[in-house]
């Protein structure tokens, strides 16, 4: 045993003494890591909450003010998934933003969370590995908005988020700290949701329509009064006819869209500018099963009259309403 001992003593001294010399102080050297880990005070996940809208609006907030506005602007969804989730995060949120950053990034999948792993960097940017959780369903028919939120230092330009799935894979860039990178959403005050039922078979009778006036209205409740097909037409009715509008500087419209499965995931996001005019984008998510059953959706809005066109984003496809007479 002690024979052992000498001569690990021996191999250990043999090596010191070779790492003496300048000529193979390369060699000696213990190598560091060829990627530098993100550490807690560069970015971290916060929380994840399960939502009830868009996941193409994925979002950096960059102060108080941004954040009282964001919280404003989601509450008018008046989706009881997000009071109680991802509103109570934002507002217990604890954020220095002389030095950090808030990221919202938004994920559609299965009821399984996803593994959230931070890679390491690309250049100055960081790299967030987001992959599938274990799930005995491989490949749901239902999936799901989430949010997931994070803290980020200000000094990182972008964080890249690298989405390992089942069948494929992306990436996804968000700029962090370029503030003219900032989605421009519209105030309430030019354009906001009417709360409708989402999804009814009688929208399957209906077109996109624009209504002006008093008269206009009465006349579109009028002209579905005796039509059938409806699961709940007074719903609908009564959620237009109670809705507080002023038809001098405001228009109602109502887009209607239509899916071959119910079992296709359908999220709205909220009213953008594009130039003069207002974009929203449609978010569609496949699952790799689903029903054959069609599905009948609308969105109301109440729009500025001064918006020329409120364009409808689904997919590669667009739909252009005009909505103030020229």
């Amino acid at each position: 045993m002690k024979q052992v001992f000498i001569v690990l003593l021996i191999a250990i001294w043999i090596a010191s003494s070779s790492c003496s010399d300048n000529s193979n102080a390369d060699e000696c050297r213990i190598q560091e890591p060829t990627q530098n880990f993100i550490g807690v005070q560069d970015i971290s996940k916060v929380a994840i909450a399960r939502v009830d809208y868009s996941p193409s609006e994925s979002r950096v907030i960059r102060s108080t003010t941004e954040l009282k506005e964001y919280i404003q602007l989601r509450e008018q969804q008046n989706s009881s998934e997000y009071k109680k989730g991802l509103a109570n995060v934002l507002q217990n949120l604890k954020v220095d933003f002389d030095s950090m950053n808030i990221l919202i990034y938004f994920q559609s999948h299965g009821p399984a969370e996803k593994s959230v792993q931070f890679g390491g960097w690309e250049d100055e940017n960081a790299v967030v590995e987001m992959s599938e959780s274990s799930s005995k369903c491989a490949y749901p028919a239902v999936v799901y908005n989430y949010a997931y939120v994070f803290k980020v230092n200000k000094k990182i330009p972008k964080v890249i988020f690298s989405i390992n799935e089942k069948r494929n894979k992306k990436r996804v860039e968000i700029i962090n700290h370029d503030p003219s990178e900032i989605q421009k959403f519209i105030e309430a005050s030019e354009m906001s949701r009417i709360n409708i039922p989402t999804r009814e078979h009688g929208y399957s009778n209906l077109k996109n329509v624009v209504i002006r006036s008093t008269t206009e209205l009465k006349e579109y409740v009028q002209s579905i009064a005796n039509q059938s097909a409806w699961n709940d037409k007074t719903e609908f009715v009564n959620a237009l006819e109670n809705e507080q509008i002023d038809f001098d500087s405001m228009n109602m419209l109502i887009y209607f869209h239509t899916e071959s499965s119910r079992s296709i995931n359908v999220a709205l996001g909220f009213p953008r500018q594009e130039g003069k005019n207002a974009v929203v984008h449609i978010t569609r998510t496949v699952p790799e099963m689903g029903t054959t059953d069609m599905a009948y959706y609308a969105y109301a809005f109440k729009v500025n009259k001064k918006i020329p066109k409120v364009i409808f984003a689904v997919d590669e496809k667009r739909v252009e309403i005009i909505n103030h007479n020229s």
